[in-house]
Parts: C-alpha cells; structure tokens; sequence
C-alpha cells in the first residue's frame, strides 16, 4: 500500500452542549431532597463525552446504533 498526503478525514462537529441530571439517591427522611449528579453532555454519531459543570471531562463511551444518547450519558456519569 502506498502512503498518501491526503489528510485524515475532519472529525465530526458535537452537538451543543446540554446539560442533565441524575438522581442517585431518593428523598428520604435523612435526605428529604435526594441526591442528584449534574453533568453537560456532547454527541457525535458515534460518541458520548460527558463533562463536568466547570467543562472538565468526566468520561466518554462509544455510541452504537440504536442506543439512546440519554441513557449513555446517565452511564458514564453514575457511579457504579
């Protein structure tokens, strides 16, 4: 095979930014708010990056066909 001085393919442009919620905890008579987790999330068609308020990566995940942005995003920002 012989190289060539194409440029790699431009990556694809995110989404905008959207931020979302978490509820880790439900209200109880210890916690009567619950505990809830923040985070902004960004997409392409093929990844999900998760960021922290203060626009710190938290965490990334692949995005395969037919999975739902939503649900990737809660994955990587909930603790296991």
């Amino acid at each position: 095979m012989r190289p060539t001085n194409a440029p790699p393919p431009p990556e694809e442009e995110p989404s905008e930014p959207r931020h979302f919620w978490v509820q880790v905890e439900r209200p109880s008579t210890s916690n009567p708010g619950g505990t809830i987790i923040e985070g902004v999330e960004r997409h392409t068609d093929k990844m999900v990056k998760v960021y922290s308020l203060d626009e710190k990566l938290i965490g990334s995940a692949n995005l395969l066909p037919g999975q739902n942005v939503n649900d990737v995003a809660r994955r990587i920002i909930t603790p296991v």
